[in-house]
């Protein structure tokens, strides 16, 4: 690590810009980064994380409305995960500083306490505010979805 490191509140800032706000979203975003792109059962993914079902589910729910995963479609139990941090973005150099902070175990410990961090009920409040407006956007793009795959469906049928 650096011999002067950031302070802490430009470690949260980065973790702020990324939108990460949890230790299981920063796990399997800088697992998803060093693998490029994963070919894996969700199982598989839990395995390797070391995380439950439910918090790994919904940090990569989390990490794709927040465009730094991609995930295709479920094939014979399996799926493609993709990091996709922008090239050209305020989200890639607070990625690129959080990894190299990681670089070490003092920066590692740094990024875990930011995210353990002791947070008022203020603070717990905003992030499930901001956990809900990003599951309702998940929501509103899984929908709108579905309703082109009807809509399609519709027009072939007509066509027969």
């Amino acid at each position: 690590m650096a011999p002067n490191p950031p302070p802490d509140s430009e470690v949260a800032g980065w973790l702020h810009t990324l939108g990460i706000t949890s230790l299981c979203q920063w796990d399997v975003l800088v697992f998803l980064s060093r693998h490029q792109t994963t070919l894996l059962g969700a199982a598989s993914l839990v395995r390797l994380l070391g995380y439950a079902t439910e918090p790994m589910v919904a940090a990569l729910d989390h990490l794709e409305a927040l465009g730094l995963v991609e995930r295709s479609r479920l094939s014979q139990g399996a799926r493609l995960y993709q990091c996709t941090v922008p090239r050209l973005d305020p989200r890639r150099t607070a990625f690129a500083q959080l990894q190299a902070l990681a670089g070490d175990r003092t920066g590692r410990v740094r990024i875990v306490h930011q995210l353990r961090g002791a947070s008022t009920p203020r603070e717990t409040l905003q992030a499930a505010q901001r956990f809900l407006a990003d599951a309702q956007q998940r929501l509103r793009v899984v929908r709108r979805q579905a309703d082109e795959r009807t809509e399609r469906s519709n027009l072939w049928r007509k066509a027969i």
